[in-house]
């Protein structure tokens, strides 16, 4: 099997939309530079990450383990 791609994307957007000030107040994250930081955040630690994340959930039953990851399937 070839190491490349099957489709490979020649195309590349370099632009950004930021939201208006009444949007971005009310959203989760609220800033580019928030999302920045949560995106380090689980670059460094993937499943601590979404641990932290599913804290702001009610749960009937905490979770034993926030991911299983058997290549190419998660459960998470």
């Amino acid at each position: 099997m070839a190491d490349k791609p099957t489709i490979e994307s020649v195309l590349t957007e370099e632009r950004t939309f930021p939201p208006s000030a009444e949007f971005a107040q009310n959203a989760y994250v609220k800033s580019f530079e928030e999302y920045e930081k949560m995106y380090s955040e689980a670059e460094a630690d993937l499943p601590a990450f979404w641990a932290k994340q599913a804290e702001a959930l009610d749960w009937f039953a905490p979770w034993e383990k926030v991911l299983e990851w058997e290549p190419p399937h998660a459960k998470w």
